[in-house]
């Protein structure tokens, strides 16, 4: 009887590691999206549509510098240089990559996100 509990609880801490990275992963894959969305739904609402070339490079300055503050004050890892928004009169392009660490930050898992929002 005590074999079978030692090996169900190895096998138990087993799964537990492994899914550890994938939860971790999503989690942030999903707060980064999130993060993402709403900085975009927020400079639309604003009206930062860009009327001219000058405008349209602080739009996307300006959403850049939001999406870099609210992964500060939620905690994501990303890196400035790796985050790259552009923006025409109409649309707004995001794209976003970082290395999510697992396993006390051995390891790391490449994630990335990308799209185009339309702001009219």
């Amino acid at each position: 009887m005590k074999l079978t509990t030692t090996v169900a609880a190895v096998v138990t801490l087993g799964v537990c590691l492994m899914a550890y990275p994938a939860i971790s992963a999503g989690t942030s894959y999903i707060t980064t999206r999130g993060l993402v969305d709403r900085v975009v739904s927020d400079a639309a609402a604003k009206g930062h549509v860009a009327a001219n070339t000058r405008a349209t490079v602080s739009v996307a300055s300006t959403v850049r510098a939001e999406i870099l503050n609210g992964a500060r004050t939620h905690g994501l890892l990303l890196d400035e240089s790796e985050l790259h928004v552009s923006a025409t009169r109409t649309h707004l392009m995001v794209k976003v990559q970082w290395f999510q660490p697992v396993l006390l930050s051995s390891w790391t898992v490449p994630m990335s996100f990308e799209q185009t929002f339309r702001l009219e």
